[in-house]
């Protein structure tokens, strides 16, 4: 068995909707091969999108220690630690992650979300300028308008 093809397959069944199997297929990749960071961030990162926060946490905390890094790892990280309201570690992990990889949209767009949460509209609307110099598909643009022009209102009104 090769864990990075089976933990391509997890991936596929993740965006199949088939989290259950993914995980299931995650389990026996880790159980055959428990040094395999990417298969812990994987099956950090499928935790996280459902909800399973602390065992995301635990399953990415992991894949860390083991050396891997990368701006989606903390990113991920950094997401879950926000939806915890773990702010300043959040923070902390969303600036490591873009300080890693500086090019990574998705890290300002919840880094945003963290201003937003904590009432910092201006640092928010920054983030959300930045996302948008990355020349996001058009769907893409249009959400980061809106929410620009969300959080425009919210400043103007304080």
């Amino acid at each position: 068995m090769n864990p990075s093809e089976q933990c391509q397959r997890a991936r596929a069944l993740v965006g199949q909707g088939r989290t259950d199997e993914a995980l299931q297929l995650y389990d026996r990749v880790l159980e055959a091969f428990p040094d395999h960071a990417p298969g812990y961030a994987d099956r950090g990162t499928t935790h996280a999108m459902l909800g399973a926060h602390e065992r995301a946490l635990s399953d990415l905390e992991r894949a860390m220690a083991m050396g891997l890094r990368d701006g989606w790892l903390l990113t991920t990280y950094a997401s879950v630690l926000l939806a915890l309201r773990r702010f300043d570690e959040s923070l902390r992990y969303f600036d490591l992650a873009i300080e890693l990889e500086p090019g990574h949209p998705f890290a300002y767009n919840n880094r945003a979300t963290l201003h937003i949460e904590r009432g910092d509209h201006a640092a928010a609307i920054a983030d959300l300028e930045r996302c948008l110099d990355f020349g996001p598909d058009e769907a893409t643009r249009q959400m980061l308008e809106r929410r620009l022009q969300g959080v425009r209102a919210s400043l103007a009104k304080t």
